[in-house]
C-alpha cells in the first residue's frame, strides 16, 4: 500500500508521521545548508532534541588507522586536526549511523584485501552499504566547508569555502546518505563504479586517508591496506570488469601517488562519457531512486579535461600544503603538461613502490 506524503512550504516530501521522506533542492539549501539542521531527520537545532558532532571521518578510523593528532587538508591550502573534523547532527540520528552504517562498515575494513574484495564483490547488500557510506563521507566533507572560512587569516570576512559550490550533484548524494533512515530503495544499477586495490599502509607512506573531486563526484578512501574509488554519479558505467583487465598486472600495494593516478584515469573516463546516468526518485508505490544508462559508450570528440589536468587538480593542493615552494610549482607544472605515470616504469613494466627502498624514493 502506499504511503500517503505531504509537501511542505520547502516542496519537501513527509510521511503521516512527520517524517521528512526526501528533501528537495530548495529546502536542502536552505535547511541543511543554511540554517544547519540535521542533515539526517532535518530536525532544528533551537528545537526539542539534543544535538552533537558527527565525525567526517568516522571514530573508528581515527582510533584504529590513524591518529587524532592527524592534519586535513582544506581546499584553502589550509590545515584541520582531523579529531575536530566534524559537523552537526542530532543525537538520535548519530548513534543510529553508528549501529546501521558505521559498524558493519568497519567489520569489513577489518578484512585483508582479498577478503575485503570478494565481500564487496559476491555480495551486492555489501556493495550497497558501502556505496551509502562512501556517500555519507563525500557529503560530510563537503558540507563541512559551508562551516570553514574560506580566508581564516582575515577575521573580517565571513565567507565559507562552501560559499562556491553548486549544491545539484551533492543534493543526490545526501539523499543516498540518508538512506538507511529515509527507507529510500536504491536499485542495484545506481551504484557507482567502484575499485578495490591493494594499498601500501599509510604509515609507511604518508598519505591522506581520503581525497574528493568535486566536479564528478569520486572519493578516494584508503583505510588499513584497502583503498576503495568510486564514482557516486556514474551508475556503474564503468564496471569492474573493465578495470580488473585493465590493471590486471597490478597484483602488489599501490602507493598514494599511484592510487590518485588511478583515480585521476578513472574521472577521465566519465568526463569523456557524451551522455551521462539520468537518475529518477519516485515515492509510489515506495521512495526509490534507480539509473537509466545510456544505450551505448559514445566519447566526446573533444576532452572537457583531459587526464594531465584532472591529475593535476588531485595532487595541487596536498602538494601546495606539504611542500610548498618552487620544486613543487615545477613538478605540479609538469603533472600538468605531460603527466608522468607512477604506475609504470620506463620500458611499460608496473612499478612495485614497495619493493623500493626510502633511499631510492
Amino acid at each position: 500500500m502506499a504511503r500517503i506524503l505531504t509537501e511542505s512550504i520547502y516542496g519537501d516530501k513527509i510521511d503521516s508521521t512527520g517524517k521528512i521522506i526526501s528533501f528537495s533542492r530548495y529546502g536542502f539549501e536552505q535547511k541543511i545548508i543554511g540554517r544547519k539542521d540535521c542533515f539526517i531527520c532535518g530536525a532544528r537545532q533551537d528545537g526539542y532534541k539534543k544535538f552533537n558532532e558527527e565525525h567526517i571521518i568516522p571514530d573508528w578510523v581515527i582510533s584504529k588507522y590513524s591518529s587524532p593528532k592527524k592534519l586535513v587538508g582544506l581546499p584553502n591550502l589550509t590545515k584541520y586536526r582531523l579529531n575536530q573534523y566534524k559537523v552537526p547532527c542530532c543525537k538520535e540520528c548519530n548513534q543510529r549511523m553508528g549501529k546501521e552504517i558505521e559498524q558493519p562498515v568497519s567489520r569489513l575494513f577489518e578484512l585483508s584485501h582479498q577478503e575485503f574484495f570478494n565481500k564487496i564483490t559476491q555480495n551486492q547488500d555489501n556493495h550497497l552499504l558501502l556505496y551509502r557510506w562512501m556517500c555519507l563521507i563525500y557529503f560530510k566533507i563537503f558540507y563541512k566547508d559551508t562551516f570553514l572560512k574560506a580566508d581564516r587569516s582575515d577575521p573580517n570576512s565571513d565567507a565559507r569555502i562552501g560559499d562556491i559550490y553548486d549544491w545539484h550533484n551533492i543534493h543526490f548524494i545526501h539523499n543516498i546518505a540518508r538512506s538507511h533512515y529515509s527507507g529510500l530503495e536504491i536499485q542495484p544499477n545506481v551504484v557507482g563504479s567502484t575499485l578495490i586495490l591493494s594499498a601500501l599502509p599509510i604509515s609507511l607512506d604518508k598519505g591522506g586517508i581520503f581525497l574528493t573531486y568535486y566536479n564528478n563526484p569520486c572519493l578516494k578512501i584508503n583505510i588499513n591496506g584497502i583503498c576503495v574509488i568510486m564514482m557516486l554519479m556514474d551508475a556503474g558505467f564503468f564496471d569492474h570488469n573493465f578495470f580488473s583487465s585493465l590493471f590486471s598486472d597490478f597484483n602488489h600495494q599501490l602507493s598514494v601517488d599511484q592510487l590518485t593516478e588511478i583515480m585521476a584515469f578513472l574521472i577521465y573516463g566519465n568526463t569523456r562519457l557524451k551522455e551521462n546516468p539520468v537518475f529518477w526518485f519516485k515515492h509510489s508505490p515506495s521512495f526509490r531512486v534507480q539509473a537509466e544508462l545510456p544505450k551505448a559508450v559514445v566519447l566526446n570528440e573533444v576532452e572537457k579535461y583531459t587526464k594531465e589536468e584532472i591529475h593535476y587538480r588531485l595532487v595541487e593542493g596536498p602538494l601546495r600544503r606539504n611542500n610548498p615552494g618552487p620544486e613543487t610549482e615545477a613538478l605540479l607544472d609538469r603533472i600538468r603538461r605531460e603527466g608522468g605515470s607512477t604506475l609504470y616504469d620506463e620500458n611499460g613494466k608496473p612499478v612495485d613502490i614497495s619493493k623500493i627502498t626510502r633511499k631510492e624514493r
